[in-house]
């Protein structure tokens, strides 16, 4: 799928850093506040992940790719109205995002919603569209909402990532409530990679079966998060190469053994 190609502007060059992750795995963080502000920040940010998804060490056919949007990211004067208008072709589709850095998710408490302030309970759901799995929708999707902080992106080597993902994610919800979605979708941050969940403690792989790359404009952790089923060891050897155009790439400073 081709990105949109944005011109770099003569301000600070966006920078992409490597953060921690588990073993086999590479992350890195595109580094944005989102969403964008202003067309010119947009294109220096669109620029940038072209830039960046133009030289990820990927097979040269993927054969599954979904792109996902994260609805309650999408504001109501900006991009529900092309979400509206795009309805028909995008033939959207809602599940729920799980989020695999804290506990299950589950409805307030009677206590929780006595003793909460007024507009200060805690979100319950994060509903996530699915999309149609044409070439048009997805990428009308990602070239209209890049930089919304609403898009999440997969490339797998089959079908079955949503599947399987969401017979793993289900069975861990024990509020029977929020067990009715078709479909579930693992939520990754990037301050959480690293960390042992109380929950979703399972090796990556099990969350995001036969993926070579997931992606997430992330407003919590102001950038996009790129996590790639490759050890850094091969993915640097390739990725490394060479300086990535527009991108101030920073690798981790690793401690000595």
């Amino acid at each position: 799928m081709k990105q949109n190609s944005g011109a770099f502007s003569n301000s600070v060059m966006p920078a992409l850093h490597e953060i921690a992750a588990p073993a086999g795995w590479t992350a890195l963080l595109l580094r944005q506040a989102l969403p964008v502000a202003g067309a010119e920040e947009r294109d220096r940010y669109a620029g940038a992940v072209d830039a960046v998804l133009g030289r990820l060490p990927m097979p040269q056919l993927v054969p599954s790719e979904e792109v996902l949007l994260l609805f309650e990211r999408l504001r109501p004067d900006v991009e529900i109205p092309v979400f509206q208008n795009e309805a028909r072709r995008w033939m959207p589709e809602f599940g729920m995002g799980v989020p695999l850095h804290g506990e299950a998710p589950a409805t307030w408490s009677t206590d929780e919603f006595l003793d909460s302030e007024p507009g200060k309970l805690r979100p319950v759901i994060d509903r996530v569209v699915r999309l149609a799995r044409t070439p048009e929708a997805q990428r009308g999707a990602w070239d209209t909402l890049l930089g919304s902080g609403a898009l999440v992106r997969t490339m797998a080597a089959d079908t079955r990532f949503l599947t399987a993902a969401t017979a793993v994610l289900k069975p861990t919800i024990a509020d029977r409530s929020l067990t009715g979605f078709p479909f579930y979708v693992p939520l990754l941050r990037a301050e959480e990679l690293d960390r042992a969940r109380p929950v979703y403690d399972e090796p990556l792989e099990e969350y995001l079966p036969g993926v070579y790359a997931y992606l997430r404009e992330s407003v919590e952790d102001g950038g996009m998060l790129l996590l790639l089923h490759q050890p850094p060891e091969s993915f640097w050897k390739k990725f490394g190469a060479s300086p990535v155009p527009g991108v101030d790439v920073r690798r981790r400073t690793l401690p000595a053994s």
